[in-house]
């Protein structure tokens, strides 16, 4: 696992004490260690492949480093974490292939890594942040399932009619998605960790799902859970300029009256 393919492992018994005790002695002789000479990448997604070219800068596997399973990992580790900040909501490491050696002369290797297509599909799919729905009460009235009733500043949110608990400004200050921008992990990351860091909620869960009629557009569903121990008084903080509800008898948004 640390490049040394060909090490020899030899082992010897000394028993002790009447045969009560048996002492194990292992001798290594690790011989030549394999190094990373050179490291490609190769897709048949050719975006990918671009991609994966342009930051093999930032690659564990670099020229002089050693073949090492726990740097392959990394590395692999580190090419999902980059396509999953580039839109490729869905990559799993499973489309990264093992270290392929080229060549071994002087036991410098020559690899190469492939990154394989989808099932039944001719490259992966890049995506776009669509509608953002925040559910602030989830868990105790208003089920996922339910339809938005507000919009806020772009966000959407299911509120039943009833008065915020939470001023809305402070829900949508700690959301990093962003309709409209190519989705990032980091971002949907980042929305959890800052609604969580509010002190207010129980549990917080971010369900991603694609649009039925956009394929390359997510969106999603904020399920905040509140603390019920948390006493909490109501604070609006709403203009009436910029909220909207909107009319379930109409194709589009209706003012709020004041």
């Amino acid at each position: 696992h640390k490049g040394y393919l060909w090490a020899d492992v030899n082992y010897y018994f000394d028993t002790k004490r009447k045969g009560k005790k048996t002492e194990v002695t292992y001798v290594v002789s690790p011989k030549k260690q394999y190094l990373i000479d050179t490291l490609i990448y190769e897709s048949k997604d050719k975006k990918i492949e671009k991609i994966l070219t342009e930051i093999s800068d930032k690659s564990f596997l670099k020229s002089g480093r050693p073949l090492d399973v726990d740097l392959y990992n990394q590395e692999v580790a580190r090419i999902k974490n980059h396509l999953r900040n580039q839109g490729y909501a869905f990559f799993l490491p499973q489309f990264v292939s093992p270290l392929e050696s080229l060549d071994s002369t002087n036991f410098k290797i020559k690899a190469k890594i492939k990154v394989f297509l989808p099932k039944d599909k001719p490259e992966h799919q890049i995506y776009h942040v669509g509608k953002i729905i925040v559910v602030p009460n989830y868990g105790e009235e208003y089920e996922v399932f339910q339809t938005p009733d507000t919009l806020i500043n772009g966000y959407y949110f299911v509120t039943g009619g009833k008065p915020f608990k939470i001023k809305p400004k402070t829900l949508i200050n700690s959301i990093s998605l962003r309709s409209g921008e190519l989705y990032k992990e980091e971002s949907k990351e980042n929305t959890i960790d800052q609604l969580r860091s509010l002190g207010v909620f129980s549990f917080v869960t971010i369900k991603p799902e694609i649009d039925p009629e956009l394929p390359g557009v997510l969106n999603f569903k904020l399920l905040l859970t509140q603390n019920k121990r948390l006493e909490m008084g109501i604070d609006f903080d709403i203009n009436n300029t910029d909220r909207l509800v909107l009319n379930r008898n109409l194709i589009g948004l209706s003012v709020s009256p004041s």
